[in-house]
């Protein structure tokens, strides 16, 4: 997949810090690619099952175009909406969870389903994406 100069670096960053941590997040404004940065890494990943939450299931039609445009196969992956999480009590076992706009992950009405997903997969890798402060994001991965 083609990434641009700014994403091929935060991409970079993202693969080291998943080497030691668990959890990172990629801060950047609207319309730098950030969903670029989740399908690369989906593309690199084949082999390991994804969570992919958003607010919204229009972000997730967004996302499987550009994975169509990008032959990515999406077969082992989940697509689930915040408000899904908060009615949704068991989960599959996932390597990775992908919290896209994970400053929204912070309100009460979805912040319980969305912890229950971490609880359940401890193990997993989550990679949060935002448009918004560091501070949503430290506060949202903490």
């Amino acid at each position: 997949m083609f990434l641009h100069k700014h994403n091929r670096e935060t991409y970079a960053n993202m693969v080291r810090l998943f080497q030691t941590e668990q959890r990172v997040a990629a801060v950047q404004p609207t319309g730098t690619g950030k969903s670029y940065l989740i399908m690369q890494l989906i593309e690199d990943n084949v082999d390991k099952r994804f969570a992919v939450c958003s607010p919204s299931t229009y972000i997730f039609e967004q996302m499987k175009s550009l994975a169509e445009g990008n032959n990515i196969s999406l077969e082992k992956n989940d697509f689930l909406t915040y408000t899904k999480l908060t009615q949704t009590e068991a989960f599959s076992e996932y390597d990775y969870l992908i919290l896209d706009e994970m400053h929204r992950c912070g309100a009460s009405c979805w912040s319980i389903g969305v912890q229950r997903l971490i609880d359940s997969n401890p193990n997993a890798k989550v990679f949060g994406t935002s448009a918004r402060s560091m501070l949503c994001a430290i506060l949202v991965l903490s």
